[in-house]
């Protein structure tokens, strides 16, 4: 993982840091004199390369083996080593350094004297901590990177879960909203099943009352004025009547006998406390008759 290579990275620059500052404390402990006869007038090849890989890491203008000869001839490389700063460098700059150190035959132990061992051991180290440093800042960029992409991710989880509550609060009410209103549907419904109840019931008195008047008309002072007027235009009594049956037929049913004509043309149907017998006619019975059948 990115975090155990990070760890890895840690270690190893903590490591070649100390390689650093053992070796050039080695280097110190020599004499000037001592060091330049260590390092030859005219060093062998690989030594050169060595030295090379000094001067391009201190960033020299001529960036050759005699430069970091000559800075051990004014007594400075030593103490340039000791407060070399691998921080500050970045790898572009001395990317020919990691092809000195990548060759098997320029690594330390391979040279003659100790002074060399340890000038190889200080630029691998060098080198090393310079690439260590370099992909430690862009591992943490990356995760730092991650870690503020997740929270911006979290970010926009919170909001979606807040905009969740919100709608389910919404949906609450809504479902309460939507309970009363079936609430109130039932009621409605219940108030409309009582209510044509009510009217049932209703009209199945108001047919009781109808035929209890209808029962007791005196239909021996029925004319057919009143026949047709308040018997067949009647709203209720006129159901007692079989349809187009005429006057004469509906009294010779009832009365058993036909009337003769000059009764059915001339004779007066009286009042209607005459016409109405009020035997057996409740109150709500001679309400009905006063309202809707009533004769002058």
């Amino acid at each position: 993982s990115r975090r155990e290579e990070m760890e890895r990275l840690d270690t190893a620059l903590i490591e070649n840091d100390r390689i650093m500052l053992l070796a050039a404390r080695e280097l110190s402990a020599y004499k000037a004199e001592d060091l330049l006869v260590a390092l030859y007038r005219d060093p062998p090849p690989k030594l050169q390369r060595i030295l090379e890989g000094v001067a391009i890491l201190f960033g020299t203008d001529e960036k050759t083996w005699s430069s970091t000869r000559r800075m051990c001839f004014e007594g400075h490389l030593v103490q340039l080593m000791l407060r070399y700063d691998f921080k500050a460098v970045l790898p572009a700059d001395v990317k020919d350094v990691f092809e000195i150190t990548s060759q098997h035959s320029l690594k330390p132990g391979v040279f003659k004297t100790n002074s060399a061992n340890a000038i190889a051991r200080w630029v691998h180290a060098a080198s090393s901590c310079i690439r260590d440093t370099r992909l430690l800042i862009e591992a943490d960029t990356l995760e730092r990177g991650e870690k503020d992409a997740l929270a911006r991710e979290e970010g926009t989880l919170a909001a979606l879960e807040h905009d969740f509550a919100a709608m389910q609060d919404a949906v609450g009410a809504h479902l309460s909203k939507l309970a009363g209103l079936e609430a109130t549907l039932r009621m409605a419904k219940i108030h409309k099943e009582l209510l044509f109840e009510c009217l049932h019931r209703d009209a199945i008195r108001m047919e009781r009352e109808v035929a209890l008047l209808f029962k007791h008309i005196r239909w021996e002072m029925v004319n057919k004025d009143f026949f047709e007027a308040e018997v067949l235009g009647h709203p209720f009594v006129y159901s007692f009547v079989k349809p187009n049956q005429e006057l004469a037929k509906v009294l010779d049913e009832i009365l058993n006998h036909t009337p003769h004509s000059n009764f059915l043309s001339g004779c007066g149907s009286g009042t209607s406390q005459q016409v109405f017998s009020r035997r057996g006619v409740t109150a709500a019975g001679t309400v009905t008759q006063a309202r809707i059948i009533s004769m002058q």
